[in-house]
């Protein structure tokens, strides 16, 4: 069982990765479909239970909490992002040339 719950959390980690706005309801789909472990029960291993006093204390979405513990959280899109270093080299390219 607990080779089950790493083999999940690696892949919870790798999936919110690739989407990292993906939602609760995303994920599990995607959990069932693969036979993954569920949002809900990710949280249960891994939040103890001052963690859970503390979520609830601050109003905070725990999906989102458990996302931001792998990742940092880009808070504009990346495909902004992206456009945005495509017109810095097309730029510095206008000017050297």
């Amino acid at each position: 069982m607990e080779s089950y719950f790493k083999e999940s959390k690696k892949e919870f980690i790798k999936y919110i990765k690739k989407n990292p706005f993906c939602t609760l309801e995303e994920w599990d789909n995607y959990a069932e479909e693969n036979r993954y472990y569920s949002s809900i029960t990710l949280m249960s291993h891994i939040f103890s239970d001052d963690t859970w006093e503390l979520i609830k204390k601050k109003d905070v979405d725990p999906f989102q909490y458990l996302k931001e513990l792998y990742i940092i959280m880009p808070d504009k899109p990346l495909h902004f992002i992206k456009n945005i270093i495509r017109y810095n080299n097309k730029e510095a390219q206008n000017e050297r040339g």
